[in-house]
């Protein structure tokens, strides 16, 4: 690589992607180099309009921002608007063919807000005070970076870092890849870099009457579990006049969106008349990118590293705060990333393994009758008991993404919690020989 490997006065940065990860990115480089002394030139490339309604516009997220990551934008100085707002959730209820759980925000204090990331869905747009992808590019931009609007085709590593875009090949100091998985590919030349694992998800944005959605859900996510079948959940989420239903099925194709609507558990969900407005088939990434970080390259958020299953914003969040501190404070060779950045994400792909383990353990015992009624039981009983709710915490950490799997795994195997269980499942068990014994 050309260069001292740090980033100095007028040093380049080219960041490709302007969702959550690249535009939290610039911000974090602003606020850093501005720490140590420094202005650098960043150019963040988006061809996207995040305005406009529909895939043109939507990074095709469900858009639950974790009570973890709303408490971070805060310490980052972004207060969410709240035209970009569209239901502050405070509740979780589990159904199953064998009852419902219903579970409170332990934290009430943190909410937790359901959000748009483009204009709104295809057939009924919201418009761009609605987008919190815009809101965030036009706060990187008010820290000093330049919004392109051309798509990269390329991004090379040799004989110095560059990008290639409307035929022009352009050097910079530091190229940053933050482009999510749903972006069109990318060329790497020069690196060694392997984008992580997918799997394709099912979603849909249901629009109704506001009366109907808010009678039906109020501030309330509803997850449907569906045992000894290939979903691994369905969520319904409010947001507004919309509900948004996404579906994460076990094996490569996508769940079917049909079969899930028309199923008995979410025909009760939804008892009025709503249209289907916004339909996509959208990847996740289930694993970890290799060699993220080369001489004068970081890959961020999606295109790096995501928290299993959940939070995929707030994980840009904290990859793209961890690669900015990296170049400003340490250098932006390969071996400065290894040392601090990648650190870092070998700590959440740890984590994810946990996650692995949590969500194969919920495949395991979600089609129990018991075990499912035991949780119930238990917390039910915590309610009004603020300091002690392991099991509301285990639950709601699963679902929404505002806890560490390490955290939840932890609070799970506490020998008080474990007894509680056991406790709970002969209760049930008992009840059950009871009932069958009349």
């Amino acid at each position: 690589m050309k260069g001292s490997g740090k980033l100095h006065m007028e040093s380049r940065v080219a960041v490709v992607g302007g969702g959550p990860a690249g535009s939290l990115f610039a911000i974090f480089l602003a606020r850093y180099s501005s720490e140590v002394g420094i202005s650098l030139d960043v150019d963040i490339f988006e061809p996207k309009s995040f305005a406009a309604p529909g895939p043109k516009g939507c990074n095709r997220c469900a858009g639950i921002l974790s009570s973890s990551l709303v408490q971070n934008l805060k310490g980052l100085g972004l207060e969410i608007p709240e035209s970009v707002i569209r239901n502050k959730i405070t509740a979780y209820s589990l159904h199953s063919p064998f009852g419902i759980i219903s579970v409170e925000n332990p934290n009430p204090l943190t909410p937790i807000y359901s959000v748009y990331r483009g204009g709104g869905p295809l057939r009924f747009p919201l418009g761009v005070e609605v987008s919190l992808d815009h809101f965030l590019l036009e706060r990187a931009k008010a820290n000093g970076a330049k919004i392109l609007t051309q798509r990269v085709a390329e991004i090379r590593g040799l004989p110095q870092p560059a990008v290639v875009s409307n035929g022009d090949i352009i050097n910079y100091d530091l190229v940053v890849l933050a482009t999510g998985v749903n972006a069109p590919n990318i060329g790497i030349v020069g690196l060694n870099y392997i984008p992580p694992r997918l799997r394709r998800m099912a979603q849909d944005e249901l629009f109704a009457e506001k009366d109907d959605v808010l009678e039906a859900f109020g501030d309330r996510v509803r997850i449907c579990l569906f045992p000894k079948t290939d979903l691994v959940f369905g969520s319904l989420t409010p947001k507004g006049n919309f509900i948004n239903v996404s579906l994460l099925g076990k094996r490569e194709a996508p769940p079917s969106m049909d079969n899930f609507l028309a199923s008995e558990i979410v025909r009760k969900l939804l008892p009025f008349p709503y249209q289907r407005g916004c339909g996509c088939r959208p990847l996740i990434a289930i694993g970890a990118s290799r060699n993220p970080a080369d001489d004068g390259f970081v890959a961020i958020g999606d295109a790096c590293i995501t928290r299993l299953y959940k939070d995929g914003i707030g994980s840009a969040f904290l990859t793209a705060r961890e690669a900015a501190r990296t170049a400003i404070y340490h250098g932006i060779t390969r071996l400065d990333f290894q040392k601090n950045y990648l650190r870092f994400c070998q700590a959440m792909e740890k984590d994810n393994s946990w996650g692995k383990v949590l969500f194969q353990l919920h495949e395991q015992v979600q089609g129990s009758r018991t075990f499912f009624l035991a949780q119930a039981r238990l917390v039910e009983k915590e309610k009004g008991k603020p300091q002690k709710q392991p099991f509301t915490r285990i639950i709601w950490g699963l679902f929404t993404g505002s806890y560490s799997y390490g955290y939840i795994l932890k609070l799970a195997m506490l020998p008080n919690t474990l007894i509680k269980l056991l406790g709970a499942i002969f209760s049930e068990t008992g009840g059950s020989h009871r009932s069958e014994a009349k």
